[in-house]
């Protein structure tokens, strides 16, 4: 593999497809390491906990991604159905909300038209 020397780089240096993503790869990784770098010594309890929660959570996170996650079709459309039950009625009633509003707001810019 060829060594490519990114602090002497110059903006325009012919490269291959491969060699540009080569260096953006290794650009990736160092910066993101410069980061970690500052950020650990900032990290408190709190923030050190979630960090470590979601390291924790990478593995099965991306095995969900490449597997799929397996899913009840009878549950889901159950739930599907009584979400929808929930929502219409909630959205005929903003809908009133904002049709009130409206009129309230079009009375008090221009009396004469609401009568």
């Amino acid at each position: 593999m060829k060594v490519i020397h990114t602090d002497v780089l110059k903006l325009g240096t012919k490269m291959s497809s491969d060699e540009e993503l080569w260096i953006y790869n290794g650009l990736d990784c160092c910066v993101t390491r410069e980061i970690l770098d500052v950020l650990l010594p900032q990290l408190d309890n709190m923030t050190s906990s979630t960090y470590t929660l979601s390291r924790n959570l990478q593995g099965p996170v991306l095995e969900m991604n490449m597997r799929g996650v397996r899913i009840d079709e009878e549950e889901r459309k159950r739930m599907e159905l009584a979400a929808a039950s929930t929502a219409a009625p909630l959205a005929r009633r903003a809908l009133e909300l904002a049709a009130e509003e409206e009129a309230e707001l079009t009375s008090l810019q221009f009396p004469k038209l609401s009568k």
